[in-house]
């Protein structure tokens, strides 16, 4: 080797060095900081002349272990579920008061059924009737109270959901940048090291709120999906996601196009918990009655809860009535029903109708919906204060009119609409108020009919886009009284809850849609307003069959709030008390089904933080800063470096000599 080559290869080397060091130096520096990648420098030996020239770096890379990655991302989004899950669970347990021994409202039961106890001894003791009328208010009132709870969990589930799908769109708009200026960098030959660094950190925040996978494009930059497959960064601009409340379902905005993303699309993270908390709370879609079958506490927790407790409600009510119901009463004493449910309260009895669009139908449609391709419909979705009707004017189908459900494009979906063709002209309305009016040709607390109507097989059913509709008896024998329609056959509307009162024949009547957060029989749940009152008395002879079915009596248990039949058949293990009951083991499965959950979630809880932080040291460990070996590795590189300085220092005293030698 010429000393020019020994020159430059000693030169080469201490630069190669030099750059080794601040590396390493970095890595100590780094040790510590979350989602720090331990940083490599790799070394390439150029040739000249087809001959060896010393040493130069070629790059600068991190050390990566994809397969523990993916491992952390799954892991941290199980956990992240777990926790919200455990919250809410929590919550709902701190009402039920689970953790007590003696949880207050089955205190509340056993002071009533003590009640009852004690009036049997003395019935002539009106104090005893008094006591009876104001311990079973104060069970009703507790139920009362549980019942009211769903509605303000559901809010803040709700503002969770939207916070989350926040910060998921922050996160997405931050990907996106900094896959620019790893493109850019890397385009130029510099590091990218601290910028995949920096992705890696978004990429764990992302994986709080949804499952994620990673997939490399080979210019440095990557594209991001859920494991759902949905695109997070991919496209040339980043979508937008928002969250529909009403539906419970998560939306995505690309450019000018807005659409619900696939229900499997979000698994695993804080945003799937959620959805499926209140998942049949408020909507009853069909993705939604899929995940209320599921046996797990954590799936539709809330719709849960409000069965549960409305179940507990049915069952005294239904136990007692049917007890007391037997006696014979005398006097001021009350006839009949113990126990009531209020009505609801009585909406805007005036329709208000605002017109939107005419036009010609294209397409014909045999029912249920209508199609026009020179018009774009506009995302028609009802809202519990405005809804939209379609309304058949003339031709096919005139006089048809149908709430609309969904539209997409050039096609309305409207459940109980007539067939149509192209000979259809048909007008679209906003509206508040009543949809259809009538008069009652006979009555019960659970039936109403109009013979001089007749509609559309479960017209009125509870839609699956989450429409539900009341009956409101507007004049005559019970006005006032609002009931759920459940289902309808022929010229018969079926309510559930009962009405308070059988209406009178002749009684008008209006249909109109409810609001979705439907009060729950629990929440309507009181003692006969007039034993409250004091214008009855209870039943002398009623203490003795009251008494005995509150110990023995089952009663009979159905859902006040319907979602579909299919689905509550099957909601035995799932928060629904179904079978033969006594009224105490009513209360107290509620409160053992509500504890076992909790137990279920802490364990899960614990196992997903436990398995999360192995996972992470097993990542770090690969993947992180050794400082021992770090130090090490700074020895060997200073030795290095004072080895290629010396023979630096040999090579220039030869050179200095040489010339020494020709000057002479």
């Amino acid at each position: 080797m010429s000393l020019s080559a020994a020159l430059n290869s000693s030169l080469s080397s201490l630069l190669a060095l030099q750059q080794q060091t601040r590396v390493a130096s970095g890595n100590v520096a780094n040790a510590q900081t979350p989602d720090y990648t331990r940083k490599n420098v790799n070394l390439t030996t150029p040739a000249t002349q087809g001959l060896p020239s010393g040493v130069s770096v070629l790059s600068i890379t991190r050390t990566v272990n994809t397969a523990l990655q993916n491992d952390l991302i799954a892991r941290t989004a199980e956990q992240s579920a777990e926790d919200v899950r455990a919250r809410y669970i929590g919550d709902i347990g701190a009402l039920l008061d689970v953790k007590n021994g003696q949880p207050a409202i089955t205190q509340q039961l056993q002071t009533f059924q003590q009640a009852w106890t004690d009036f049997e001894a003395s019935p002539e003791n009106p104090n005893l009737a008094r006591t009876i009328a104001t311990q079973g208010q104060q069970v009703a009132t507790s139920l009362n109270r549980l019942a009211a709870e769903p509605s303000r969990i559901d809010s803040r589930i709700a503002s969770d959901i939207n916070t989350a799908v926040g910060e998921l769109n922050t996160l997405v708009r931050n990907a996106y940048a900094l896959n620019t200026q790893i493109v850019t960098q890397a385009s130029t030959g510099q590091p990218v090291g601290e910028l995949q660094d920096k992705m890696d950190t978004i990429i764990r925040q992302m994986s709080t709120y949804t499952k994620v996978q990673i997939l490399p494009t080979g210019t440095g930059a990557i594209q991001i999906l859920t494991s759902g497959g949905q695109s997070l960064v991919s496209a040339a601009t980043p979508p937008v996601f928002s969250f529909d409340s009403l539906n419970n379902q998560v939306r995505v905005t690309n450019g000018a196009n807005t659409t619900n993303v696939q229900a499997t699309a979000f698994q695993s993270g804080q945003i799937d918990a959620l959805l499926r908390m209140r998942a049949g709370y408020i909507d009853t879609t069909t993705t939604s009655q899929a995940i209320m079958i599921s046996s797990a506490p954590t799936d539709g927790t809330l719709r849960k809860f409000v069965n549960q407790i409305d179940t507990m409600a049915n069952q005294l009510a239904s136990v007692v009535n049917t007890a007391y119901n037997k006696a014979n009463s005398f006097g001021t004493e009350l006839a009949a029903n113990f126990f009531t449910f209020s009505t609801l309260a009585d909406p805007p009895s005036a329709t208000v109708a605002t017109d939107i669009v005419q036009g010609n139908v294209t397409t014909g449609s045999a029912g249920g919906s209508l199609t026009d391709t020179n018009t774009a419909f506009g995302a028609y979705a009802p809202t519990p204060t405005l809804y939209h009707r379609v309304t058949i004017v003339s031709g096919q189908g005139a006089g048809s009119s149908a709430i609309i459900t969904a539209s997409a494009g050039n096609t309305i979906t409207a459940p109980g609409l007539a067939a149509t063709d192209a000979t259809s002209i048909y007008q679209i309305q906003s509206v508040t108020g009543p949809l259809l009016n009538g008069t009652t040709t006979a009555t019960s607390t659970t039936t109403i009919t109009d013979t001089n109507n007749s509609w559309n097989a479960n017209q009125f059913a509870p839609t699956a886009s989450g429409i539900v509709y009341q009956v409101r008896i507007t004049s005559g024998s019970g006005a006032g009284q609002v009931g759920r329609i459940v289902s309808n056959t022929g010229t018969d509307l079926t309510v559930n809850p009962p009405l308070s009162t059988t209406p009178g024949v002749g009684a008008t009547y209006v249909i109109e849609p409810a609001l979705r957060n439907v009060p729950s029989a629990a929440s309507m749940l009181q003692v006969n307003p007039t034993l409250v009152g004091g214008t009855t008395t209870v039943s002398k002879g009623s203490a003795s069959a009251v008494k005995q079915a509150l110990s023995t009596g089952t009663g009979a248990v159905f859902d006040p709030v319907p979602i579909a039949a299919a689905s509550l058949a099957s909601l035995g293990n799932s928060g629904i008390i179904q079978g033969q009951l006594t009224t105490a083991n009513v209360f107290a499965s509620v409160i053992s089904y509500t504890a076992q959950s909790i137990a279920t979630v802490e364990k899960a809880v614990s196992d997903a933080e436990t398995l999360r932080h192995q996972t992470d040291q097993s990542y770090r460990s690969q993947v992180g800063v050794s400082v021992d070996t770090e130090m090490s590795n700074l020895i060997v590189l200073q030795n290095t470096y004072q080895a290629s300085a010396q023979v630096l220092q040999t090579v220039r005293t030869m050179f200095d000599t040489l010339i020494n030698l020709g000057r002479n």
